[in-house]
């Protein structure tokens, strides 16, 4: 079998520079570990495979391998994701003032972060199938197939996890919007100042004065006035 070759040409949809359109942002330090890693294990097997010791090289970057690397970052990727989805809304209900009871409401909770779990992991299809296959064959067939089928996984989580942020930025607008109830606040204040209004004219002698306020009002009116 040949020597394990570069993977950097084989990864150019992976390794290439992101634009600010990504739909989740600050996803790039995530892909540059898991390219960090993977290329950290290629150098692994290329020393294993240089010091004449092809079958553990194999098994240091087999489908298995490849696999495993892509669901590690797959979960941190997830993990950022609700982190956003949760940083969105909590802005918005600063904005509006939403009480902290109905913004823990609106939060992701524990069924929502395993959704997106399943659906990073979900994503990672292309490598589950490389891996599902007998091991064996030439590096110069292995390869390309694995890198190929990594930068379809990493297309599809970050579909998938675009999908999930715009559910929840759809929430974080809802509670942006959200505005208190002003009606209880104008009841209680026509009723105050209808109160005020009636006490007023009371003590000042147009209006009958029952019980305390009429006490109130003959002590009022019997102070030494200039």
């Amino acid at each position: 079998m040949t020597g394990v070759p570069e993977l950097g040409p084989w990864l150019g949809r992976l390794t290439a520079t992101r634009g600010p359109s990504a739909r989740v942002p600050g996803l790039d330090h995530l892909r540059l570990e898991l390219i960090a890693e993977l290329f950290e294990t290629a150098a692994s097997a290329r020393d294993l495979d240089q010091r004449g010791r092809p079958d553990e090289a194999h098994q240091t970057l087999n489908g298995t391998v490849w696999l495993e690397l892509y669901r590690a970052v797959a979960g941190r990727v997830a993990a950022h994701t609700m982190d956003e989805a949760r940083r969105r809304i909590e802005t918005a209900a600063v904005e509006s003032r939403m009480p902290k009871r109905l913004v823990m409401a609106r939060m992701p909770g524990e069924e929502d972060t395993a959704i997106a779990n399943h659906r990073a992991r979900a994503a990672g299809i292309p490598l589950e199938r490389l891996a599902a296959e007998p091991p064996g064959g030439e590096w110069s067939d292995q390869v390309p197939r694995r890198a190929a089928a990594l930068q379809d996984a990493w297309d599809r989580l970050e579909v998938a996890m675009g999908e999930e942020l715009d559910r929840w930025t759809a929430v974080a607008r809802g509670v942006g919007a959200w505005r208190r109830d002003r009606r209880p606040l104008w009841l209680i204040t026509a009723l105050s100042l209808a109160v005020m209004l009636w006490l007023g004219l009371a003590i000042g002698g147009y209006l009958p004065a029952p019980g305390l306020i009429g006490s109130v009002r003959d002590w009022w009116w019997s102070l030494p006035w200039p």
